[in-house]
């Protein structure tokens, strides 16, 4: 069967379906448009809203059902692992980042995927229990965030938080309708019941961002969008798989340097160094074996800075500092990665990278019945 539009036109019943879903969803109904409304509807049709959301996660509650952001960006800040300052006897090394994950999810970052059982309280690995419920998948997180635990039950429950390589960390213990704050190396969460809770899932648990979310949300499918990056240790991506490498790593050992009492100086990277322009700024860069300060700065024992004019000045007792160190490029170099197609949900969306040290930023179209500003 074919249709007829008001000039004449045949449209095809694929298109007149296709078009009659596309009305519906758009206005809020469940009927038939004839062919020959379709212009005066369409002209009739309110632009969406475009607006922004950024930050560790890029969170909004407006989003429009199954539309596609206007524009997608993350940023990369370079990351060593361990903690404390470094030093020779305690080198962090600088991470690099071979791939990332953009995690799409809603409000509830607990999957509700449940069984009868248990997780040790020291390994975070599961035990047999016939007395609790667990969680039987990780369920991916931003770490260092604050987040709500929901227990419609009034039972309070634990939520573990995992590493990237899925080891367990540590544990928020007995909680019910308050919020939690994840390490900031978190990467997984999973969830545990207690004896009082019982061994059937009630559907009214929710482990909400933002933390100012404290109803229950059931858990929405999260979508995963891989990242192949081959290493890089800092920089901008975006949806359109463009990538600007912003930093690079250098031996310092394999610098030039002068010395004048405690002091080392090093002016080989002047012309590839971005310079900094305020005396913050010199903290964009890491080292593995000395603590890196703000220019201007009296420098201590074990500390370095990059200057204004982008020379390196060390206190190093003398000597001369060794190990990587991470800067930030004048000229970034730009490569081909992977796109990222997000659409974004009705109401509640959670936009992150699994890797430390980035930062989302989307324009996105607004629902105009959810929008508020």
């Amino acid at each position: 069967m074919a249709f007829i539009l008001n000039d004449g036109a045949v449209v095809p019943a694929s298109v007149y379906s296709a078009m009659n879903t596309v009305l519906n969803k758009k206005l809020g109904t469940s009927q038939v448009y004839p062919p020959r409304d379709w212009a005066a509807i369409v002209r009739d049709l309110v632009p969406l809203p475009i607006k922004s959301a950024s930050g560790s996660i890029a969170h909004f509650s407006d989003g429009a059902d199954t539309v596609p952001l206007k524009s997608l960006a993350y940023t990369l800040t370079p990351t060593q692992a361990g903690t404390g300052d470094p030093s020779p006897s305690n080198p962090r090394p600088i991470n690099s980042v071979s791939s990332l994950e953009l995690v799409h999810t809603g409000a509830n970052f607990w999957n509700e995927n449940w069984e009868v059982g248990t997780i040790n309280d020291t390994t975070g690995q599961p035990n047999s229990s016939t007395t609790q419920i667990r969680s039987v998948d990780f369920c991916p997180c931003k770490g260092g965030l604050t987040y709500y635990i929901k227990v419609g039950s009034n039972n309070p429950i634990r939520v573990f938080w995992y590493d990237e390589n899925k080891t367990f960390i540590s544990q928020t213990i007995n909680i019910q309708n308050s919020t939690a704050t994840a390490p900031d190396n978190a990467h997984y969460l999973k969830i545990r019941g207690t004896n009082a809770y019982g061994t059937t899932y009630q559907d009214d648990i929710s482990i909400n961002y933002p933390s100012t979310n404290t109803s229950y949300h059931a858990h929405v499918t999260s979508a995963t969008h891989t990242v192949n990056l081959g290493g890089v240790y800092g920089g901008t991506g975006n949806e359109a798989g463009e990538f600007e490498n912003g930093f690079t790593v250098i031996d310092l050992a394999d610098l030039t340097w002068t010395t004048s009492g405690n002091r080392a100086y090093c002016s080989d990277l002047v012309n590839v160094i971005k310079k900094p322009t305020s005396p913050s700024e010199a903290q964009k860069s890491i080292a593995e074996q000395i603590k890196i300060v703000n220019y201007g700065a009296s420098l201590q024992a074990n500390q370095m800075t990059v200057y204004s004019d982008g020379r390196l000045i060390a206190y190093y007792n003398g000597a001369t500092p060794e190990g990587d160190f991470c800067y930030e490029l004048a000229t970034p170099t730009t490569m081909a990665v992977d796109p990222v197609a997000i659409s974004s949900r009705l109401g509640e969306n959670n936009i992150f990278a699994d890797v430390g040290g980035s930062n989302i930023e989307v324009e996105y179209y607004a629902d105009p019945t959810l929008s508020t500003q």
